[in-house]
C-alpha cells in the first residue's frame, strides 16, 4: 500500500512529489516522515508558517542535491552542480549527504538513514540458510514490483549480466501475473564482438521482451566523452569509462522509443559483494567493511552515472536493488554467509534465485562470472574501450607533461587516462573541487597500481569467457 492510500490523502495534482506537501502537513517536521519515503527523491520544502526550509536526500543519494554558499553567506541548492558555479564560492560547492536532511534553523546535516552491517560471522551448520534465500529473492521481487508504479512508458536496460537480467525477468514475471499484455523494452548496447551484447539476447528471449540490441563503434564513444563528463561531473576514470555506453544507449532509448521509466541493476554488486576483487578479501569480516565503505560511496560513483547520463536525455530511472527492506536484510546477513563462497561471487543471491525462482532466468545467466559495464562492451577479441582510452592518452599526454602536470591535482591522478579525462573537466568545472569528486574508485585487493578494470588487472578468466560464448554460439 502506498502512503496516499494509507493515509487517504487526497491529491490536486497527477505528481507523486505532492506526497511530500501532504505528510509535512500530517507530522509538521521532515524528521518523522522521511523514513517512509519508500524510493529515491530529493526535495527542498518551505514552510511559510515557521519560515524554515527543509532539504532532504534519499538513502543511497540516487537522486542527486548540491550545496554552497554565497559571498554573502547564503545556501544556496541545486540539482546538478553547474547550477551553482559563478554563484557560490567554488570551495563550498559539495554534494549533500546522501541519507540526511538538513534545515535553515540548524543549518547542520542530520542523518536519517544508518543502517547495521552485520560484521560477524556464524556457524553456517547452524544457520537458516532456507529462510534467508527465500527472504531475499522474495524481497528483490517485492522490489520490483513496488516500483512498477508509473504512468508513462517503462523499459530497462538489460546487459546480459545477473544483476540488469534479473530485474528485467521480475519485471515480465509481474506483467505476466498481472495479465497485462504490455512487452517489455529491453536494452543492450555493445561494440562488435560484445559479451553483453551476447548474453544479453539469450534473456531477452527466455523472458520474451522486445529487445534493442545497440551496436555501436569505438568513434561514438571517444565523440561522446565531453559531453559525458559535462553530464556526470566528473573527473572518476571508472565512472567515465561506464558512464559512456550508458550516455549512449539513454540517447537511443530517448529518440527511438517512448519509454521514460527505465530500470537498473545499480547498487547490487556493492551491496552483494559482486566484484571480483571481493574474492581475495582477506576475511568476510573484511569483506563486510568493504561493502559497507562501497555502499557509503555509491553517490560519487555508480549511481551518480546511472542518474546523470539517464537524466541528461530526459529518462528517470529506478533501482530495485536499493530497496530499503532488501538493503537492510541483506546487510544483516552474516559475513560469512553473504561474501563469495564456493569461488562465485554474489553467491548468496545467485542461489536465492536458482531455489525460489527456479527457471527464472537461463543458468548460463544466473551464475554468469561478473563482468563490469565498461568492460562487458567490448570483445575479448578486439581492442577494448578501456584500452583505447588508455591509448588516446598516451598519444596526447607524454610522460614528461604526465610527470609534471599530475603532482598538482588532488586526488592525483595515478595514469594517464585519469589526467586525460581531469583536463576535459577542467574545461567545464575548473577549481570546484575536491567538493564534487573527493577520491578515485579503486579496488581493494588487487595490486599496487590496481586498475577499475577487472580484464586489466587480470581477474576475468578470459579463456573461460571465450570458450563459454562460443559454446553458446555468442560470436
Amino acid at each position: 500500500m502506498d502512503l496516499k492510500e494509507k493515509y487517504g490523502f487526497k491529491f490536486s495534482s497527477a505528481s507523486d512529489c505532492e506526497i511530500l506537501l501532504h505528510l509535512f502537513e500530517k507530522y509538521g517536521n521532515v524528521e518523522d516522515f522521511i523514513d517512509q519515503l519508500d524510493g529515491v527523491f530529493a526535495f527542498l520544502l518551505h514552510d511559510e508558517t515557521t519560515g524554515i526550509t527543509y532539504v532532504g536526500r534519499d538513502a543511497i543519494g540516487v537522486r542527486p542535491v548540491f550545496y554552497g554558499k554565497d559571498p554573502h553567506d547564503q545556501w544556496a541548492f541545486a540539482s546538478e552542480a553547474k547550477a551553482l558555479t559563478g554563484l557560490c564560492d567554488s570551495n563550498t560547492i559539495k554534494p549533500f549527504p546522501p541519507g540526511s536532511h538538513w534545515n535553515t534553523k540548524s543549518e547542520t546535516f542530520t542523518t536519517w538513514w544508518n543502517p547495521v552491517h552485520n560484521l560477524e560471522s556464524v556457524d553456517l551448520e547452524q544457520f537458516d540458510e532456507a529462510a534467508a534465500l527465500k527472504t531475499t529473492a522474495e524481497l528483490l521481487y517485492k522490489s520490483v514490483q513496488k516500483r512498477m508504479l508509473s504512468d508513462r512508458p517503462i523499459g530497462t536496460f538489460l546487459s546480459g549480466g545477473l544483476d540488469s537480467s534479473l530485474v528485467a525477468a521480475f519485471i515480465m514475471k509481474f506483467v505476466t501475473e498481472s495479465g497485462k499484455s504490455t512487452r517489455l523494452n529491453t536494452f543492450s548496447v555493445g561494440l562488435e564482438g560484445s559479451p553483453d551484447l551476447a548474453y544479453s539476447k539469450i534473456v531477452a528471449d527466455h523472458i520474451k521482451s522486445n529487445h534493442h540490441h545497440v551496436q555501436i563503434e569505438m568513434q561514438d564513444c571517444l565523440d561522446a566523452v565531453e559531453d559525458v563528463v559535462y553530464a556526470g561531473e566528473t573527473f572518476d576514470v571508472t565512472t567515465i569509462r561506464a558512464s559512456t555506453p550508458m550516455y549512449i544507449l539513454s540517447r537511443y532509448i530517448r529518440d527511438n522509443t517512448n519509454d521514460v521509466v527505465i530500470y537498473s541493476g545499480e547498487g547490487a554488486d556493492e551491496i552483494m559483494q559482486g566484484y571480483l576483487y571481493f574474492k581475495n578479501q582477506p576475511t568476510p569480516e573484511e569483506g563486510a567493511l568493504e561493502s559497507k565503505r562501497l555502499m557509503d560511496q555509491l553517490f560519487e560513483f555508480d549511481v551518480l552515472r546511472v542518474d546523470r547520463m539517464t537524466a541528461s536525455h530526459g529518462l528517470e530511472v529506478r533501482e530495485p536493488f536499493l530497496d530499503k527492506d532488501l538493503m537492510r536484510h541483506y546487510l544483516s546477513l552474516p559475513a560469512n554467509v553473504k561474501c563469495p563462497r564456493n569461488g562465485i561471487e554474489k553467491y548468496h543471491m545467485r542461489k536465492a534465485i536458482s531455489v525460489t525462482f527456479p527457471g527464472l532466468i537461463p543458468d548460463e545467466i544466473l551464475w554468469r562470472q561478473k563482468e563490469a559495464f565498461s568492460d562487458g562492451i567490448s570483445s575479448f577479441k578486439q581492442k577494448s574501450w578501456v584500452d583505447e582510452i588508455k591509448d588516446q592518452a598516451d598519444a596526447i599526454i607524454n610522460d614528461e607533461q604526465f610527470a609534471l602536470e599530475a603532482p598538482k591535482y588532488s586526488p592525483e591522478p595515478k595514469f594517464k587516462d585519469a589526467l586525460f579525462f581531469r583536463r576535459i573537466y577542467n574545461k567545464f568545472y575548473g577549481n570546484i573541487q575536491p567538493g564534487l569528486v573527493s577520491k578515485y574508485w579503486i579496488p581493494m585487493w588487487s595490486g599496487a597500481n590496481p586498475d577499475s578494470s577487472a580484464r586489466v588487472v587480470g581477474l576475468v578468466d578470459e579463456k573461460q569467457e571465450v570458450t563459454k560464448m562460443e559454446m553458446y554460439k555468442l560470436n
